[in-house]
């Protein structure tokens, strides 16, 4: 006879998810408009242009969702890509929504949106992974 050994499903509370992913969500868009408010401040005390402005942006997004990525994996303590992924989706989300809503998104092409979303997404999966690394 063979035994047939179920595999165990990780038991993940969805609540205590939640609050993680509230909690970094709420740090990251701080450290978001840390960035712009930057960004803002050089474009008007200086000479620089908009393009300076989207490099700033660019830049302060994906610190922001590799914090996201980073703090969300850090209590799974495994599969590190996995949870930084999807807290960089849940700050895509709410970057898209929050340019949506503004208005803020209607400058922007689609290649620009898409080029920052894959780097949120690139961003939030690596930073995940060194939050399990950073754990052992």
């Amino acid at each position: 006879m063979s035994k047939h050994k179920s595999k165990k499903k990780s038991s993940i509370n969805v609540g205590d998810l939640a609050v993680t992913l509230f909690k970094s969500n709420l740090v990251a868009y701080a450290l978001t408009a840390i960035f712009i408010i930057f960004a803002a401040l050089l474009i008007t005390y200086t000479n620089l242009g908009p393009n300076f402005e989207k490099w700033i942006i660019i830049i302060g997004t994906i610190a922001s969702a590799a914090l996201v990525g980073y703090d969300t994996a850090k209590p799974q303590g495994k599969e590190g890509y996995k949870w930084g992924l999807i807290g960089g989706m849940s700050y895509l989300i709410i970057f898209i929504l929050i340019g949506a809503l503004t208005g803020g998104a209607k400058g922007l092409n689609i290649s620009y949106m898409l080029i920052v979303a894959v780097l949120v997404l690139i961003s939030s999966a690596i930073a995940g992974m060194f939050s399990v690394v950073n754990q052992k």
